[in-house]
């Protein structure tokens, strides 16, 4: 069927363009997940391969495509709360290093909104209401999109405390049954904007960053560029926190480790 097969030169082309737009690299092993992330537009265009795919991308005023196929090539797993040892040591860093305000923060890979706001609930229950604000950035508009609906199903929200859940998120009724929705409150103390993590951040310094389940994806090269970025993001003092399957042993040195998956800034 249309869209169930790549050849290898057409992966390639898929692979660089996808390199040069987001830095990730696509390794060999990767071809059925761009069939079956890009089988669909191939059929809705009406094209017979995916090579008449790489030219349509290539045309100039096809500029919604691009970001089409970037955000359907841009792999995204998460929920409310996930690695919870996380969030222990960022109220222990709230005790510690923030005692009179809220520090600023940046979830720099919220994917479709569950970890940002998982940061906004956890700084509420610290600050209260207060002149505080989670920023949150991704690279996929389609991932934005979700997280600006801050609609969810249940089985995402497994982890949530009840009290949290009573607290800041809403039952949905009637077609949304089986959903929760995160209430206007939470829900305004969240900023989420497009950013690639390859270009240096402009958003002001960010006290602590949440980078995790991100670096996975790049090389070496690209790793340490995007560390690079979210070191001159932070002040003198500054907390970054990786997924608990990344490391930054041999990769960047600006930063100590202080518990799993959590650095400080040199």
């Amino acid at each position: 069927m249309i869209g169930d097969f790549i050849s290898d030169q057409e992966f390639t082309c898929i692979a660089d363009f996808f390199k040069a737009e987001s830095g990730i690299h696509l390794r060999d092993h990767k071809k059925n997940l761009v069939c079956g992330r890009l089988n669909q537009r191939l059929r809705i265009l009406g094209l017979s391969s995916y090579g008449e795919y790489i030219e349509y991308l290539k045309i100039p005023n096809n500029k919604g495509e691009r970001n089409m196929c970037i955000d359907l090539l841009t792999t995204n797993e998460t929920y409310f709360f996930r690695e919870r040892k996380h969030f222990e040591k960022l109220a222990e860093l709230f005790t510690t290093y923030y005692q009179k305000s809220a520090p600023d923060i940046w979830c720099a890979a919220c994917s479709s909104g569950e970890e940002a706001y998982t940061l906004a609930m956890c700084t509420q229950e610290h600050y209260g209401h207060g002149n505080w604000v989670v920023r949150a950035s991704d690279i996929s508009e389609r991932m934005l999109d979700l997280a600006k609906k801050a609609i969810y199903p249940l089985h995402r929200a497994k982890n949530i405390p009840d009290e949290y859940l009573r607290k800041y998120c809403l039952n949905g009724v009637g077609e949304k049954t089986g959903y929760i929705m995160v209430n206007d409150e939470l829900y305004h103390k969240v900023n989420f904007f497009k950013n690639n993590l390859l270009v240096p951040y402009i958003g002001g310094k960010a006290d602590i960053i949440f980078l995790r389940n991100a670096l996975i994806y790049f090389e070496k090269d690209e790793k340490v560029k995007i560390l690079e970025n979210v070191y001159r993001a932070m002040p003198k003092q500054g907390f970054l926190f990786l997924g608990h399957s990344e490391s930054l042993n041999g990769v960047y040195d600006k930063f100590e480790s202080i518990a799993p998956a959590v650095y400080a800034k040199c």
